[in-house]
């Protein structure tokens, strides 16, 4: 049986403490969502990168509410990559496996 699990990082931003929860990981269908709290508003660039570090595709993110959807565009296959987050002095790696 596939097991999911969300990927928490508990981060402090400017002395606030923060939260990205992303789910569902692995990913089946190349989207993500996430949940963003006390994020503070504004532009966030999310990239994705494979294992070795190789650039995938990025997008760009006004965050405003607690909530952030990403349907990647183009097919990834299976395998860990890294999501980097950064903007408004965050700068996050977090993991991900795609299982399709």
């Amino acid at each position: 049986q596939k097991q999911t699990v969300t990927s928490v990082s508990n981060i402090s931003i400017n002395g606030t403490d923060a939260q990205i929860k992303i789910q569902p990981n692995p990913i089946s269908n190349n989207t993500i969502q996430t949940q963003l709290t006390n994020l503070p508003a504004g532009k966030y660039t999310i990239t994705l990168y494979d294992i070795n570090g190789k650039y995938i595709t990025q997008t760009t993110y006004q965050h405003s509410n607690n909530h952030f959807k990403w349907q990647f565009p183009i097919n990834i296959n299976n395998g860990t990559y890294l999501l980097k987050w950064t903007g408004n002095n965050l700068n996050l790696t977090s993991k991900i496996v795609v299982e399709k």
